[in-house]
């Protein structure tokens, strides 16, 4: 019998947490499980000696929602809607990914994870969408967050996937995906033409998948957000087995 593969996942942080403490919203862990894989939650820490064992024990990486990435790195001033940025948080993130592209090891974003791969990669972000981006949709909705909010149209393979050319989702960001990097391509977009989902490039050997709204709160009961987890976690048993 396989072992289920094991996923690494990035902590949280937020102003109602202070760096002493470690969590994570549960539903993370729970939809990763659901799919077939068991996943360690990453301490908080730049030490790279500690961030490789980690990295070492992990088959692939989840990178969760959180606050705004610094935005020096895509090269601009920081706007006066942006948020503060945990610098902590995002020195671990761009070291862990950076560790999971050099090892070729799957990686799922969402939300701010989402943003930091595009990122990583080269891509930038509006960092604020109300006053950056001309929509008269809400992409920040309010609670809870297993409620609707709007549709998103699919492409590519995910539409494939899906058999459906669109899908409802919720949605919690004010940020988004301006200049999408290269090697990355649209799995979806917002009705506005805000880009909501990427993967890798076909025939890349690092596979990559990235949505902008929260999926962990749905996949309860929506088939269609099982499948995006259901989908990560194959891709890294295939790379295990």
């Amino acid at each position: 019998m396989n072992k289920k593969p094991v996923i690494g996942i990035l902590p949280l942080f937020d102003n109602e947490h202070s760096l002493n403490d470690l969590w994570m919203r549960k539903d993370y862990p729970n939809a990763l499980e659901h799919a077939g894989a068991v996943s360690i939650i990453f301490p908080f820490t730049n030490n790279s000696e500690i961030i490789d064992r980690y990295a070492e024990m992990c088959d692939g990486f989840l990178f969760p929602g959180g606050e705004d990435i610094d935005p020096g790195r895509y090269g601009e001033e920081k706007h006066e809607k942006c948020g503060e940025p945990c610098e902590l948080r995002d020195n671990l993130e761009f070291a862990v990914l950076e560790r999971a592209v050099k090892d070729k090891k799957p990686v799922m974003g969402i939300c701010k994870g989402f943003q930091l791969i595009n990122v990583f990669f080269g891509g930038t972000l509006y960092q604020d969408i109300p006053s950056q981006f001309k929509t008269d949709m809400n992409h920040s909705q309010e609670k809870p967050y297993t409620n609707i909010a709007h549709s998103v149209m699919l492409e590519g393979w995910l539409k494939n996937k899906a058999g459906t050319g669109s899908v409802k989702v919720n949605t919690v960001h004010h940020q988004g995906v301006k200049k999408l990097a290269d090697g990355l391509e649209v799995l979806a977009k917002a009705e506005d033409g805000m880009i909501e989902a990427y993967s890798s490039a076909k025939n890349s050997e690092q596979f990559v998948l990235g949505v902008q709204w929260h999926p962990e709160c749905l996949f309860y009961e929506d088939d269609f957000s099982k499948m995006l987890f259901k989908i990560f976690v194959d891709e890294v048993k295939n790379k295990v087995n």
